[in-house]
């Protein structure tokens, strides 16, 4: 079953007009009258059409090295650069598929829900707003980064939000959630010095 909400068409719409331009933006907003959607996306830095076409150029060039030796009789390398082929076009699906996943944060006036997934919603969970708690916690070295977790007040259970977020991009992310309104119990994120 497809994502639903007006968040996930309106982030498809820009995620397919962004990809054209290479400009992807990791942690996004969108506001209706009564409800806030906040959407977490992973770093990309190549979009799936750029990939493909990386994936061409190796192509193109391995064919035009592969006819050099085919001419001069070295024949034995030609399976070797299939397979050299296959394995990066497998290993460019696999990280643009991992790329594609999405976290979904749904501020309404009761109840703040959370989902998980790539093209369609994989976990969702949700809560009575008066009841959850967003919570950053320390890194604990300079090198890493704080993670953001969510969960009822009174449970020990937390789940991650924004894993895949860099540090300037969890510090939007928190300040998205302070923006609509919900708490987020915290330190203060600072940047370490390298």
């Amino acid at each position: 079953m497809p994502y639903s909400c007006a968040a996930h068409r309106v982030a498809q719409l820009q995620y397919t007009a962004a990809t054209h331009y290479c400009v992807f933006r990791m942690v996004e907003t969108f506001a209706s009258s009564d409800t806030c959607f906040i959407v977490c996306t992973p770093n990309k830095s190549m979009s799936w059409r750029q990939a493909k076409l990386f994936l061409a150029l190796v192509v193109a060039w391995n064919l035009l090295i592969a006819t050099g030796l085919l001419l001069a009789g070295a024949w034995p390398i030609l399976p070797f650069m299939g397979l050299e082929i296959t394995g990066l076009a497998v290993a460019l699906y696999y990280v643009q598929w991992k790329l594609s996943h999405r976290e979904i944060i749904r501020i309404e006036a009761a109840v703040v829900h959370l989902e998980f997934g790539m093209h369609w919603p994989k976990l969702r969970y949700s809560w009575p707003r008066d009841q959850v708690r967003f919570a950053l916690t320390n890194a604990d070295s300079v090198l890493a980064t704080p993670q953001l977790v969510v969960g009822l007040k009174d449970a020990r259970k937390q789940i991650k939000v924004g894993k895949n977020l860099a540090q300037d991009d969890l510090k939007t992310l928190v300040s998205l959630l302070k923006t609509a309104g919900v708490t987020v119990r915290a330190t203060e994120l600072t940047t370490h010095a390298a």
